[in-house]
């Protein structure tokens, strides 16, 4: 980036129990875990360190209408 910043894609892995906590439908996990995506600023410190100066993570923006029990509940189409 201009301000020499490294945006970085990356995959965290939520296990499965996770993954329905956050109110995934367990019926639709077809694994042990479910992938997480992110995108990371990050803020080069000497020659091999890096400080996290923003991120932005899919299951920040989960919304489900599937289990009132679990984490995420709302109605989606108020949450594009």
């Amino acid at each position: 980036m201009p301000n020499g910043n490294v945006l970085v894609l990356a995959v965290t892995t939520m296990k499965q129990a996770e993954a329905i906590q956050a109110g995934r439908d367990p019926n639709n996990l077809t694994q042990e875990k479910l992938f997480n995506e992110q995108i990371l600023e990050l803020k080069p410190v000497g020659a091999n360190g890096a400080n996290i100066v923003w991120e932005w993570n899919i299951k920040d923006h989960l919304i489900q209408d599937f289990d009132a029990t679990k984490d995420n509940f709302g109605v989606v189409e108020d949450n594009p």
